[in-house]
């Protein structure tokens, strides 16, 4: 969500470091959740 946020929703510009940075804290995140379903 936040990914999505900063990316699609915001007048803030992103550069491609934070649009990386802001993809593996997604992929991380969905991870732990995944994590959490599976335990």
């Amino acid at each position: 969500m936040i990914h999505d946020l900063a990316l699609y929703h915001s007048d803030i510009p992103v550069g491609n470091v934070e649009k990386s940075a802001l993809f593996d804290l997604k992929v991380l995140w969905e991870g732990f959740e995944k994590m959490e379903e599976n335990a």
